[in-house]
């Protein structure tokens, strides 16, 4: 048996078998060359080829007290890329498929997968972010870091004696104090952004998110 594709871009023959490479119609032309006994014979078939339905799997997201930065388990079953958008940008935000937590709150992520030509868009997925303080867990211990914007000194209610870190989103410790002796930290020497505290007392710790605007 011979067999032929009208179109070779939408399905093709590899060793007698119709293999799907795109989306559309093609004709697809069956011959028989016949012997001395048969006559040969030739039959063609419409063949129709869909786009094909995909999946998003998207795993529930946790944050522990700390965490400057999320990476997500997301993936689409058809292996195309996964966009992921924040409900709340000034709780956390994404870059490059990653979640950045910039306050305390709560906000919503969804996955997203918008097709192609070989694919339908897949269902959104959508999951919770809590983004926690130490206060979420242990009761009457309140931190505040104001003002915020700051343009440069940053006043920390009730951090004195503790323990100081600032830190960049991506987790780069910028200075530390063990015991501060005030309740203010001047951060003016850095650029503009976001920037993490960490105010850590024995074994418990919370990070509060500031922004420096000059």
């Amino acid at each position: 048996m011979l067999y032929e594709s009208s179109d070779t871009t939408i399905a093709k023959i590899k060793n007698s078998e119709l293999i799907a490479v795109g989306v559309g119609q093609c004709e697809l032309t069956i011959q028989q060359l016949g012997n001395e006994i048969y006559h040969p014979i030739i039959k063609s078939e419409t063949i129709v080829i869909d786009k094909a339905n995909q999946t998003i799997h998207f795993d529930p997201i946790h944050m522990n007290i700390g965490d400057t930065v999320i990476i997500p388990t997301v993936y689409a079953s058809s292996g195309l890329p996964v966009s992921l958008v924040s409900s709340d940008t000034s709780i956390a935000e994404i870059k490059n498929g990653k979640i950045y937590p910039k306050r305390h709150g709560n906000c919503y992520i969804t996955a997203t997968q918008p097709g192609n030509k070989l694919y339908y868009a897949a269902q959104d997925i959508i999951q919770e972010l809590l983004v926690p303080t130490i206060a979420d867990s242990v009761p009457n211990v309140i931190y505040t870091a104001y003002p915020n914007p700051s343009k440069g000194v940053v006043y920390i209610l009730n951090s004195q004696g503790k323990r100081i870190e600032l830190q960049t989103l991506t987790g780069e410790t910028l200075f530390l104090t063990e015991n501060l002796s005030n309740e203010y930290i001047d951060i003016s020497t850095f650029p503009d952004g976001v920037y993490v505290i960490k105010i850590i007392d024995n074994d418990v710790y919370e990070t509060l998110f500031i922004i420096l605007q000059h």
